[in-house]
């Protein structure tokens, strides 16, 4: 006897309406869908703090459980700017990696989205080392007073070494 039923999948549960009560048996199958099917997830960060100038990978997974391979775009934005477009092709059921590299020149926190998925990443301002500072003047003007003395000073010791064995 075939009945008229209802299923959620994701539940595990099929559910139909019987007019009396005996032992009853479930046989069907599920049919993918004749399109494809398009979900995004895992976004990534990587690294999540980075110094102005150096750059930053975004990534995400997109997946394509239909019937038939189709092609996604995928939109990343950054501050609610949309920064970079990428259209994927993807094969029915399979998922496919899409990643961006972004660099940042101004300092802050800034917020992604891709495809509904948000997250944040922190730039902070480069420290710029110092030049190291300049000789006194005197050794400069000098410094071939300063070499003569060095060289007198480790003839003399080695002398002194030399004489005591």
């Amino acid at each position: 006897m075939t009945l008229e039923s209802v299923g959620a999948p994701e539940k595990d549960i099929i559910m139909a309406f019987v007019e009396h009560l005996a032992t009853f048996a479930i046989f069907g199958y599920i049919t993918p869908p004749e399109q494809a099917i398009f979900s995004v997830s895992n976004l990534c960060i990587r690294p999540l703090e980075i110094y102005t100038g150096d750059t930053i990978t975004i990534s995400v997974s997109v997946n394509n459980p239909g019937g038939q391979s189709g092609t996604h775009t995928v939109m990343l934005k950054i501050d609610g700017e949309v920064k970079a477009i990428k259209d994927i092709t993807i094969a029915a059921d399979t998922s496919r990696t899409v990643s961006f590299i972004v660099i940042q020149e101004k300092p802050g926190i800034y917020q992604v989205e891709i495809d509904g998925l948000k997250r944040s990443f922190t730039v902070e301002e480069a420290v710029v080392p110092s030049p190291p500072s300049p000789p006194p003047a005197w050794i400069l003007r000098y410094y071939w007073i300063v070499l003569i003395g060095a060289m007198v000073a480790v003839l003399l010791a080695y002398l002194l070494w030399w004489r005591r064995r």
